[in-house]
């Protein structure tokens, strides 16, 4: 039996899927945490993440918690299946490297790869298939010494501010209020006229690094704050 010395982790389920495929002998599964939206002083605390989130809440996401602490235990390699410039992932990846210092931390992030494909084809990692994401592990990195500090450094920012929303700006991550996507989001509106979950998705086309639980949660805001004839 072959043992495992690695995890691979990944937030989207669809990724976690093609995954299993790949590593069929290895230890894989998926935390969707939201870690983009809220409190996030504890981030494995299931019932803070639902109350965020209860739209999209992955309704085994007590489970995974579970079984990612039983498993991490077990190996010393933490391989981090992301895009860095979805908010979410980028969340993730500080957290992870905060968490588990003494664990050794890869990266195999869509970006780095970007160019290989169509870029707009592949606006986010759960648009690759299982061939790209074996191609993608060759772009795959170890954390540096000074990148964990600098994912350190950021993540007790981040739990210190305790902002409503983490975001990626100018191509950093960081702490913005809620609102800070409204105008935009707005603008968007304004130039279609769709009932709800289309509008949802065109919204999601239009911005394509947040979150369907994020911007769902906003157009419902903005519905009842400003009375948009969205059904």
């Amino acid at each position: 039996m072959k043992i495992a010395n690695s995890i691979n982790l990944c937030s989207s389920i669809s990724v976690l899927e093609a995954l299993k495929k790949i590593y069929r002998f290895g230890i894989s599964t998926n935390l969707n945490l939201n870690l983009s939206l809220g409190n996030i002083i504890d981030p494995f605390d299931v019932e803070t993440r639902k109350s965020l989130y209860d739209h999209s809440v992955d309704p085994d996401l007590l489970k995974k918690v579970d079984f990612f602490l039983r498993s991490v235990t077990k190996v010393k390699h933490i391989r981090l299946w992301i895009n860095t410039n979805d908010p979410d992932d980028a969340c993730l990846k500080a957290f992870i490297a905060t968490k588990y210092d003494n664990h050794k931390i890869s990266i195999c992030d869509i970006n780095a790869s970007i160019d290989k494909y169509k870029r707009n084809a592949v606006r986010n990692i759960n648009n690759l298939n299982i061939r790209q994401l074996k191609a993608l592990k060759k772009y795959e990195y170890i954390l540096s010494f000074n990148e964990r500090q600098e994912c350190q450094n950021n993540w007790n920012k981040f739990i210190l501010e305790n902002a409503e929303l983490r975001t990626i700006v100018d191509g950093v991550l960081a702490s913005v209020c809620i609102d800070f996507y409204d105008k935009a989001i707005m603008n968007e509106l304004h130039r279609i006229n769709l009932p709800f979950m289309r509008s949802l998705a065109y919204l999601l086309t239009c911005f394509p690094s947040l979150s369907e639980t994020f911007l769902r949660n906003r157009l419902e805001y903005l519905i009842d704050t400003l009375g948009l004839d969205i059904k």
